[in-house]
């Protein structure tokens, strides 16, 4: 139906004026084998996710994927999340849905704790994350993603 902003005729009616379009240069390209996809949307410090999947970290303001046979090879411009790039196999940079989010989780106000007294005895610890170094000395800490045994004390994370 003619008149309902679906026309530039109607544009100056409503009290828009028309421009040109933005153009941000080559945003999916192929070039030898690889397909290249450029993030847009981009701040420092937020997250990527690739059909939701936490896929990395940006680091740039310019930040491009890099495809080939169906695996995201590469993230130029961003801190990559290994275990998450596992998980997306089979796409096309050219049809995946492609997020980027300042915050995976909102501020926590008050955690769950139970006191205890402490013992040479073990504690089970479930979805602490990293600050389950925080809270005990040693310990076998278990995720989805892995399992390790760690000496708070050194404060590195083996694999």
């Amino acid at each position: 139906m003619k008149g309902q902003g679906d026309s530039p005729e109607s544009s100056p009616e409503m009290g828009f004026s028309l421009g040109e379009p933005v153009d941000f240069g080559r945003t999916l390209w192929e070039e030898g084998g690889r397909r290249y996809r450029r993030i847009l949307a981009v701040k420092v410090g937020d997250w990527i996710l690739v059909n939701g999947i936490v896929v990395g970290k940006v680091r740039s303001r310019d930040v491009v994927m890099v495809e080939e046979g169906g695996r995201i090879v590469e993230i130029r411009g961003a801190e990559v999340k290994e275990h998450g790039l596992e998980k997306v196999v089979g796409v096309s940079l050219a049809e995946v849905k492609i997020d980027t989010i300042s915050l995976l989780r909102g501020p926590v106000s008050r955690r769950r704790r139970v006191e205890t007294k402490k013992s040479n005895r073990i504690a089970f610890i479930n979805h602490a994350g990293y600050d389950v170094y925080n809270y005990v000395e040693k310990q076998i800490a278990g995720g989805r993603d892995c399992w390790r045994r760690h000496n708070s004390h050194s404060r590195g994370h083996s694999k």
